[in-house]
């Protein structure tokens, strides 16, 4: 069931590949680790598409970023807290809800893992993460990679 939700989140085109479906399954294999206990207490997702900036010379230029799809798993325990992991890595962040000013929940979760911001809204299912190491400092150098990425979740 996992693999058919993650199969809905690429594109036609990334899942019409043969060899591409079974790295899906792996994936869901992968995936099924982290899922929490109760089926809808989190989210799966899987950016689509990243911008970024990169230094060449002393000019900072766009960047379309290609790689490997990055997947969050994002997760509420059971004691509330809300928490989210990049697939491949140790360290866990800590999400909150967005709320209005007279207390009720948005529908939007702002998370940081490790040093990416994530927004995911859940109503629309889809987020968004800032890399926005690499810019700021004044260093420039070409070590780090200022970035937006979108995607879409699909609940767990």
């Amino acid at each position: 069931m996992l693999a058919l939700r993650l199969c809905a989140i690429f594109s036609p085109q990334f899942v019409g590949d043969r060899m591409k479906r079974r790295a899906i399954a792996g994936m869901a294999a992968l995936l099924m680790s982290y899922a929490p206990a109760a089926a809808g207490s989190g989210y799966i997702c899987v950016i689509e598409k990243t911008v970024g900036f990169k230094l060449k010379g002393k000019t900072w230029e766009e960047a379309f970023l290609k790689g490997p799809p990055e997947i969050y798993i994002v997760q509420r325990l059971p004691n509330g807290a809300i928490t989210a992991k990049q697939t491949g890595f140790e360290l866990e962040g800590q999400c909150v809800e967005r709320l209005f000013a007279n207390g009720t929940a948005t529908g939007s979760l702002d998370c940081q893992v490790m040093l990416t911001d994530l927004t995911i809204n859940t109503k629309s299912m889809r987020f968004q993460t800032v890399y926005p190491i690499g810019y700021l400092d004044g260093k420039d150098t070409d070590s780090d990679t200022p970035s937006l990425a979108i995607g879409k979740c699909t609940t767990l």
